[in-house]
Protein backbone atom coordinates (compact mmCIF):
# COMPACT_ATOMS: atom_id res chain seq x y z
CA UNK A 1 0.00 0.00 0.00
CA UNK A 2 1.02 3.32 -0.87
CA UNK A 3 0.87 5.72 1.81
CA UNK A 4 2.24 8.79 -0.12
CA UNK A 5 -1.40 8.18 -2.05
CA UNK A 6 -4.15 10.74 0.14
CA UNK A 7 -6.80 7.88 -0.29
CA UNK A 8 -4.77 5.26 1.09
CA UNK A 9 -3.65 7.69 3.65
CA UNK A 10 -7.34 8.27 4.34
CA UNK A 11 -7.97 4.60 4.52
CA UNK A 12 -5.54 3.82 6.59
CA UNK A 13 -6.69 6.46 9.13
CA UNK A 14 -10.09 5.37 9.38
CA UNK A 15 -9.31 1.93 9.67
CA UNK A 16 -7.30 2.73 12.68
CA UNK A 17 -10.59 4.56 13.92
CA UNK A 18 -12.88 2.05 13.41
CA UNK A 19 -10.56 -0.51 14.79
CA UNK A 20 -10.16 1.79 17.86
CA UNK A 21 -14.10 1.88 18.11
CA UNK A 22 -14.80 -1.21 17.75
CA UNK A 23 -12.37 -2.11 20.68
CA UNK A 24 -14.22 0.24 23.21
CA UNK A 25 -17.67 -1.58 21.91
CA UNK A 26 -16.22 -4.67 22.83
CA UNK A 27 -14.64 -3.64 26.45
CA UNK A 28 -18.07 -1.74 26.93
CA UNK A 29 -19.99 -4.92 26.21
CA UNK A 30 -18.11 -7.21 28.22
CA UNK A 31 -20.33 -8.26 31.37
CA UNK A 32 -18.21 -8.01 34.57
CA UNK A 33 -19.71 -8.38 38.17
CA UNK A 34 -20.23 -5.05 39.93
CA UNK A 35 -22.25 -1.77 40.04
CA UNK A 36 -21.88 1.70 39.01
CA UNK A 37 -23.39 5.14 40.21
CA UNK A 38 -25.06 7.07 36.91
CA UNK A 39 -27.19 10.06 36.96
CA UNK A 40 -30.99 8.89 35.74
CA UNK A 41 -33.36 11.64 34.63
CA UNK A 42 -35.97 13.26 36.73
CA UNK A 43 -39.60 13.20 35.70
CA UNK A 44 -41.33 13.72 38.16
CA UNK A 45 -40.76 15.34 41.88
CA UNK A 46 -44.11 15.41 44.51
CA UNK A 47 -44.19 17.06 47.71
CA UNK A 48 -45.34 15.05 50.46
CA UNK A 49 -46.87 17.35 53.06
CA UNK A 50 -48.21 16.45 56.56
CA UNK A 51 -50.64 18.32 58.80
CA UNK A 52 -49.24 19.19 62.26
CA UNK A 53 -50.17 20.24 65.66
CA UNK A 54 -48.40 22.37 67.94
CA UNK A 55 -49.42 22.79 71.33
CA UNK A 56 -48.18 25.92 72.76
CA UNK A 57 -48.70 26.60 76.65
CA UNK A 58 -49.97 29.86 77.82
CA UNK A 59 -51.00 31.41 81.41
CA UNK A 60 -54.42 32.70 81.64
CA UNK A 61 -55.04 34.85 84.79
CA UNK A 62 -58.65 36.32 86.00
CA UNK A 63 -59.48 38.05 89.20
CA UNK A 64 -62.29 36.02 90.70
CA UNK A 65 -64.56 36.36 93.95
CA UNK A 66 -64.44 33.58 95.81
CA UNK A 67 -66.35 32.67 99.38
CA UNK A 68 -63.97 32.51 102.87
CA UNK A 69 -66.36 29.96 104.79
CA UNK A 70 -67.58 30.41 107.66
CA UNK A 71 -65.61 27.44 109.48
CA UNK A 72 -62.97 29.42 109.13
CA UNK A 73 -62.21 31.29 112.25
CA UNK A 74 -58.48 32.57 110.38
CA UNK A 75 -59.58 35.90 109.90
CA UNK A 76 -59.53 37.36 113.21
CA UNK A 77 -57.53 35.99 116.31
CA UNK A 78 -59.00 38.36 118.53
CA UNK A 79 -61.75 36.42 120.02
CA UNK A 80 -59.36 33.65 121.08
CA UNK A 81 -57.11 35.84 122.87
CA UNK A 82 -59.98 37.92 124.35
CA UNK A 83 -61.63 34.64 125.48
CA UNK A 84 -57.99 33.54 126.81
CA UNK A 85 -57.82 36.82 128.87
CA UNK A 86 -60.65 36.45 130.22
CA UNK A 87 -61.07 32.82 131.19
CA UNK A 88 -57.27 33.37 132.66
CA UNK A 89 -58.59 36.22 135.06
CA UNK A 90 -61.27 34.66 136.30
CA UNK A 91 -58.83 31.77 136.51
CA UNK A 92 -56.45 33.98 138.30
CA UNK A 93 -59.48 35.07 141.47
CA UNK A 94 -60.72 31.00 141.55
CA UNK A 95 -57.25 29.97 142.27
CA UNK A 96 -56.04 32.92 143.95
CA UNK A 97 -55.17 30.52 147.49
CA UNK A 98 -54.74 27.61 146.02
CA UNK A 99 -51.59 25.36 145.98
CA UNK A 100 -52.54 24.92 142.04
CA UNK A 101 -53.38 28.64 140.59
CA UNK A 102 -51.17 28.63 137.89
CA UNK A 103 -52.56 25.06 136.59
CA UNK A 104 -56.07 26.62 137.23
CA UNK A 105 -55.32 30.08 135.27
CA UNK A 106 -53.56 28.07 132.22
CA UNK A 107 -57.00 25.73 132.04
CA UNK A 108 -59.15 28.83 132.36
CA UNK A 109 -57.09 30.91 129.65
CA UNK A 110 -57.37 27.68 127.22
CA UNK A 111 -61.18 26.97 127.80
CA UNK A 112 -61.85 31.06 127.94
CA UNK A 113 -59.93 30.80 124.48
CA UNK A 114 -61.84 27.77 123.14
CA UNK A 115 -65.08 29.84 124.31
CA UNK A 116 -64.28 33.28 122.20
CA UNK A 117 -63.85 31.00 119.89
CA UNK A 118 -67.19 29.59 119.59
CA UNK A 119 -68.91 32.62 120.10
CA UNK A 120 -67.35 34.21 117.12
CA UNK A 121 -68.10 31.36 115.12
CA UNK A 122 -71.88 31.24 116.15
CA UNK A 123 -72.04 34.94 115.65
CA UNK A 124 -70.61 34.72 111.87
CA UNK A 125 -72.35 31.56 111.56
CA UNK A 126 -75.90 33.56 110.61
CA UNK A 127 -74.47 36.21 108.83
CA UNK A 128 -73.73 36.56 105.44
CA UNK A 129 -70.78 34.79 103.52
CA UNK A 130 -67.59 36.61 103.13
CA UNK A 131 -66.22 36.95 100.08
CA UNK A 132 -62.19 37.87 99.21
CA UNK A 133 -60.68 38.25 95.55
CA UNK A 134 -58.22 36.53 94.17
CA UNK A 135 -56.29 35.94 91.31
CA UNK A 136 -57.10 32.90 89.65
CA UNK A 137 -54.33 31.64 86.63
CA UNK A 138 -54.13 28.34 84.61
CA UNK A 139 -52.72 27.12 82.03
CA UNK A 140 -54.40 27.04 78.14
CA UNK A 141 -53.04 25.92 75.25
CA UNK A 142 -53.19 27.41 72.06
CA UNK A 143 -52.84 24.63 68.49
CA UNK A 144 -51.18 25.73 65.79
CA UNK A 145 -51.55 24.22 63.16
CA UNK A 146 -49.42 24.07 59.87
CA UNK A 147 -48.13 22.20 56.58
CA UNK A 148 -44.71 20.37 56.89
CA UNK A 149 -42.78 18.94 54.15
CA UNK A 150 -41.85 15.58 55.48
CA UNK A 151 -40.17 14.31 51.56
CA UNK A 152 -40.62 14.24 48.29
CA UNK A 153 -42.32 11.40 45.96
CA UNK A 154 -39.82 11.12 43.13
CA UNK A 155 -40.12 9.67 39.92
CA UNK A 156 -37.20 8.80 37.41
CA UNK A 157 -36.18 7.22 33.93
CA UNK A 158 -33.65 4.51 33.55
CA UNK A 159 -33.03 2.40 30.46
CA UNK A 160 -36.67 3.51 29.18
CA UNK A 161 -38.83 2.52 32.60
CA UNK A 162 -39.93 5.09 34.75
CA UNK A 163 -38.91 3.78 39.34
CA UNK A 164 -40.57 5.86 42.09
CA UNK A 165 -38.80 6.35 45.37
CA UNK A 166 -38.72 8.95 48.36
CA UNK A 167 -36.29 11.33 49.48
CA UNK A 168 -35.75 13.76 52.14
CA UNK A 169 -35.00 16.33 49.82
CA UNK A 170 -35.77 17.69 46.40
CA UNK A 171 -33.60 16.18 43.94
CA UNK A 172 -32.85 18.26 41.17
CA UNK A 173 -32.72 17.37 37.72
CA UNK A 174 -30.93 14.24 38.15
CA UNK A 175 -30.73 11.47 40.78
CA UNK A 176 -27.89 9.26 41.49
CA UNK A 177 -29.16 5.23 40.93
CA UNK A 178 -26.75 2.39 41.20
CA UNK A 179 -26.74 -0.59 38.91
CA UNK A 180 -25.46 -3.68 39.48
CA UNK A 181 -24.84 -5.58 36.46
CA UNK A 182 -24.32 -9.69 37.25
CA UNK A 183 -22.83 -12.18 34.24
CA UNK A 184 -25.97 -14.69 33.91
CA UNK A 185 -23.02 -17.66 33.32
Amino acid sequence: MNLNNPINSRMLRYSRWMASAAMVSVCANIAVAGSQIIEAPITDVTKIVERVEERIPFESCHVQRVVVPSSSWSDSMTPVLTGGLIGGAIGSEIGRNSKRKSLIIGASALLGGSIGRDIYRSSNHHSSPKYRTREVCDTDYRIREYQQVTGYRVRYEYNGSVYETITDSHPGATMPIEVSVTPLH
